[in-house]
């Protein structure tokens, strides 16, 4: 479900904080309720088993 209005599936997910959205509205209003940017940080710090793909790129 859509973290944002509550009522669709979602089918986005920020890449910085992994909020979940369903369209550009509610990407938009996560952004601006959140102060969030959407750039995940490249040097935040991961252990070992939480390393993905995602992280080498």
């Amino acid at each position: 479900i859509c973290q944002a209005c509550n009522i669709n599936k979602w089918k986005y997910k920020c890449p910085k904080c992994e909020f979940h959205s369903c369209s550009l509205p509610c990407s938009k209003l996560h952004k601006e309720a959140y102060n969030c940017d959407g750039i995940r940080s490249k040097t935040s710090y991961k252990a070992l088993h939480e390393y993905g793909y995602k992280e080498l790129m």
